[in-house]
């Protein structure tokens, strides 16, 4: 585990180019995404925005997961719930994804949870799925 997030105290290990999804998928490509996970130690935030400022380009089905730390300042958490606010604005809705966080628990599966809303509220770590669908159950 690593991050580029200084104030959690990793040295740098290397450095690794990025760019934005749509700049490395062809048309058809994302024309056919259904989902996108992001789990990046802290720095998903800007992934999403920009997924969301290019939100039209990718299809409505597509669905993303998206593992938020609302808890590690306010400043960020204030950030992220207005991130969430403006995907909803965008037509997705914001669930909840169970998730302990804990290795046993994918030892010891235990079944499928149906995703809860969002509480826009978190105070912790939290799997979020931004979905267009109109029901889970």
């Amino acid at each position: 585990m690593t991050t580029i997030l200084a104030e959690r105290g990793f040295g740098g290990a290397d450095e690794v180019t990025t760019l934005p999804l749509e700049n490395i998928l062809r048309p058809d490509e994302i024309s056919r995404l259904r989902l996108i996970k992001i789990d990046v130690e802290g720095t998903e935030a800007p992934i999403l925005e920009s997924l969301l400022g290019h939100i039209a380009a990718y299809p409505p089905e597509m669905e993303i997961i998206a593992e938020l730390s609302f808890g590690d300042d306010a400043s960020r958490s204030a950030a992220l719930v207005e991130l969430v606010e403006r995907f909803v604005a965008a037509g997705y809705s914001a669930y909840e994804l169970s998730n302990s966080y804990d290795p046993r628990s994918y030892i010891k599966f235990s079944g499928v949870i149906a995703p809860l809303p969002l509480k826009l509220s978190p105070a912790s770590q939290k799997d979020v799925l931004f979905s267009r669908r109109e029901s889970w159950k």
